[in-house]
């Protein structure tokens, strides 16, 4: 809508000095010369005169360039009181209010009506699509404006508008507004993408979108849905205030595959989403809150978004799904109830939890403990357990403690890189009356231990004989 309002802004007025001027009899040259320095004041654009001719006035021919690109061609009738003129821009590239598009432009339209009460019409190129519209031009306000756009580049149309490039491909506009100011907007626009991309995502993942935003003075209203072969992004009951400029809205997402957002999302995750929220954003201060839930995971998980902190709450979650979804490996599966905090300031990621009904699951790492210590951890599950520790980067850092009241196992100091899989931790366990203490080092995938010869249930007479029954044959 920006360059329609600037190109009217221009020719209107230009048309309003050609009046003036004429009716003063001063020379072409000078009335060349005044033109050209009073719009390009008056529109922050540099504007030449390219041809002026007045002879056979109320005919005019009047051919004009914005900025040494954008040239504009008026002919028809001009008096006093009515306008009745066919204009025609064009361009090979372009640049309006130090705004510039290597975009070809070519657009018929008409002026019919007078000054006060102008009925704009026009339709053409811009934007690499077909663009139509109509209007009617009041003092300070234009009136039962509509606007087609059909196939244009959402890029240059964004770049234009001085937007981020959050999406690429062709869009559809439909827009009516039986009002349109800088301060007042009452209609309704729908935008339309067969095949959109979002430029963040790692494949080109094409997706639909159908969009409906309806305009008033006081609160803007906004739904949207985004539908792809890997799921469907729904926006509803979008609510923009004006004066308060803050925008709330709900939203439903389901995603069919997460591993195809590993580059938005910066780790290799898999599986489905589905989960529901609102959002909170005030323009003024950036500030920007997104509330959800999802029972995705067995339980129920709710998270908080707020400027760029995530905070997470667990209840009866299922951390073998919630794992498999973060493409972890599983050593032991338990019921969650919990909280995780993320700091995005520290890039720090802090989790306490609560483990109920725990029980190790067959792992390399769970086989060589038994292998060493001659006892089944497969069997029996762990109620009074707990999880806390600290991402860093890739680093995690934590203690574990299981415990059913008679057998436990507690690792301390856990030092697990995720990119490598690498694991350095302490860990006393207690099972069938024995007690023993060592280090678990190496891989998950080929973990060693190191026993420490302490015990605190054997009596010393037996400690010999133990040892070398369990560890030295």
């Amino acid at each position: 809508m920006n360059i329609l309002r600037y190109i009217l802004l221009t020719i209107i007025f230009f048309l309003l000095i050609i009046l003036y001027f004429f009716n003063t009899n001063m020379g072409h040259e000078d009335l060349k010369n005044f033109i050209e320095n009073s719009l390009a004041k008056k529109t922050d654009n540099k504007i030449e005169v390219i041809s002026l001719n007045l002879d056979h006035y109320p005919n005019l021919t009047i051919k004009l360039k914005i900025n040494n690109e954008l040239k504009v061609t008026l002919r028809g009738e001009l008096d006093n009181e009515d306008i009745s003129m066919n204009y025609h821009l064009t361009g090979e590239h372009f640049t309006l209010n130090r705004v510039s598009l290597n975009d070809k432009i070519d657009i018929y339209g008409t002026l019919v009506g007078s000054f006060d009460d102008l009925k704009v019409t026009g339709a053409g190129e811009a934007f690499d699509g077909k663009v139509e519209y109509s209007f009617t031009n009041l003092p300070n306000i234009i009136k039962n404006m509509d606007l087609k756009m059909r196939e244009v580049n959402s890029s240059k149309l964004l770049q234009f508008l001085e937007q981020k490039e959050f999406v690429q491909g062709g869009v559809d506009v439909n827009a009516h507004f039986s009002k349109f100011s800088k301060y007042e907007k009452q209609g309704v626009t729908t935008l339309y993408m067969a095949k959109a991309l979002v430029p963040l995502f790692q494949q080109k993942l094409p997706f639909e979108l159908n969009a409906k935003i309806i305009f008033s003075t006081i609160k803007d209203k906004f739904n949207a849905t985004l539908t792809s072969k890997l799921g469907e992004i729904t926006i509803k009951n979008g609510v923009y205030d004006i004066s308060k400029k803050i925008f709330d809205s709900l939203y439903h997402i389901h995603i069919s595959d997460l591993a195809h957002f590993k580059k938005l999302l910066h780790h290799q995750y898999k599986g489905s989403l589905n989960t529901t929220g609102d959002i909170h954003y005030e323009s003024d201060n950036e500030e920007l809150k997104i509330k959800g839930v999802t029972s995705k995971l067995g339980g129920e998980l709710t998270y908080i978004y707020y400027n760029r902190d995530i905070d997470l709450k667990f209840k009866n979650l299922s951390l073998k799904k919630l794992l498999d979804q973060l493409n972890t490996p599983l050593l032991f599966q338990s019921k969650i109830n919990g909280t995780v905090n993320y700091s995005a300031k520290e890039d720090l990621v802090v989790i306490n939890t609560q483990l109920k009904n725990t029980r190790f699951v067959p792992s390399k790492l769970t086989q060589t403990i038994q292998n060493r210590l001659k006892t089944n951890l497969l069997k029996g599950s762990y109620e009074q357990s707990y999880f806390s520790g600290g991402f860093k980067g890739d680093t995690l850092s934590a203690i574990l403690t299981l415990d059913n009241g008679i057998n436990y196992i507690k690792l301390s100091k856990i030092k697990l890189n995720l990119r490598n899989n690498r694991l350095n931790a302490n860990f006393k366990i207690k099972m069938n009356g024995t007690e023993i203490e060592g280090k678990i080092y190496g891989t998950l995938e080929n973990p060693q231990i190191k026993i420490e010869t302490k015990f605190f249930t054997l009596p010393n007479k037996q400690l010999d004989s133990w040892i070398k029954r369990n560890y030295l044959n």
